[in-house]
Parts: structure tokens; C-alpha cells; sequence
């Protein structure tokens, strides 16, 4: 499914209901409107804003992911085939800028990963699915437009091999992207433009 299309069906999705929008190989891939908060939410819950990703293994209890689990998976993939580097910028990119993450599988399925290694539609999947989440329940006050630039620019980052992972994890869970990875799509900054295409940051970074 094409991003744009699964931002819209989520925003339709009533509160109660969940969808499983992927599967791959025995893992589920879903979104949930919540009823009810956790326990450990501190301010007044709208479930009605409140949009969550879930996956459920086999033999498994199914839990909440968080978006450094990508970033981790995309860094093992860096390790073991490094030559595989504008492979992954580009469908990253691609994904990004709306294409169907089945669709951009099928450019790069012939890439050889180690077995241990998650699939790579795994990575794609959940990207989109976390894409989909900060922009659609994400309700605090961005820097960036669309507000899942904040995800991709991190993306871009990793690849690039900008950072130490340890510095990097770190910093993703706490500080927005390097600018020269966002600006050009960031809505909000004064180098935004609408005519940029995938892997721009790679002359202009």
C-alpha cells in the first residue's frame, strides 16, 4: 500500500479498531485505535488521536516496537553489506516519498543478507508503518513537515554512516536529525523545495 493511502485509511479507523495491514512470514504487522491509555500516560487520553503499532510473532506475545528497532535492524544490514549502501538510500528515500514498500521490495530482493539478518520488507514495513503514526497521532508541536521527516532524517543519517551507532540511538530518541538531512523536505525550513527527488543530501550534505 502506497503511503498516502494507509495515512488516510488510518485517520478513518474508529477507536476500538485494529488492521492488520502487513504479514510476512508469520509476523503480523497491525494497527489499533485504543480504548483505554497505559497506565503510565501522565496527560488526558483522546483515543480518538491515539494511533498504535503492534506486531505479533509466532509463539509469541505481540508488543509495541519502537522506532530505533529500525534503526538497529538497518545498522546490521550497514555491518555485514556495506556495498549495499545507495541500495538502501534509495528505497528508503523512495518509501518516503509515498511508494508502496512491496513495490520497492521488488528492486532490491536479489540483495544477500546473512539468514540471521530480519527481511528487508520487515525494515520497509515498519518504517511505513511509523510514517503513518507520527503522522497521524503525533500531537505535539513539530519541527518538521510532514512530521515523520523526523524518522526519515535519522534513516538518512544511519546510512550515510554520519554517526557512531551509540551516539546515534542516542541522540534519535532525544534530538531531531542533522538539518542537512531534512531541510530540503522539511515544509517548515527556509530551504525547503517541492522539486527535490530522492538522495538529494548525498551532494548537498
Amino acid at each position: 500500500m502506497r503511503l498516502g493511502e494507509l495515512i488516510d485509511m488510518a485517520k478513518k479507523m474508529q477507536v476500538g479498531e485494529e488492521v492488520r495491514v502487513y504479514s510476512l512470514e508469520g509476523v503480523d504487522f497491525i494497527l489499533r485505535r485504543p480504548e483505554k491509555s497505559g497506565r503510565s500516560l501522565k496527560r488526558e487520553y483522546k483515543p480518538e488521536t491515539n494511533l498504535q503499532i503492534w506486531i505479533k510473532e509466532k509463539c509469541k506475545d505481540e508488543f509495541m516496537p519502537n522506532h530505533l528497532r529500525i534503526l538497529l535492524d538497518l545498522e546490521f544490514k550497514m555491518l555485514f553489506r556495506p556495498e549495499y549502501k545507495e541500495d538502501l538510500l534509495l528505497i528508503f528515500d523512495e518509501l518516503f516519498y509515498g511508494e508502496d514498500p512491496d513495490v520497492l521490495y521488488e528492486e532490491v530482493k536479489d540483495l544477500q543478507y546473512p539468514k540471521e539478518l530480519r527481511d528487508l520488507r520487515y525494515d520497509l514495513y515498519l518504517t511505513q508503518l511509523f510514517f503513518v503514526e507520527q503522522a497521524v497521532s503525533y500531537s505535539f508541536k513539530s519541527r518538521f513537515d510532514p512530521k515523520y521527516l523526523y524518522l526519515q532524517g535519522w534513516i538518512r543519517c544511519l546510512l550515510m554512516r554520519e554517526m557512531e551507532i551509540d551516539k546515534l540511538l542516542w541522540s534519535a530518541i532525544r534530538n531531531p536529525p542533522p538539518v542537512k538531512f531534512t531541510k530540503k523536505d522539511n515544509r517548515m525550513h527556509r530551504e525547503y523545495d517541492p522539486n527535490v527527488g530522492p538522495l538529494w543530501y548525498t551532494t548537498d550534505a
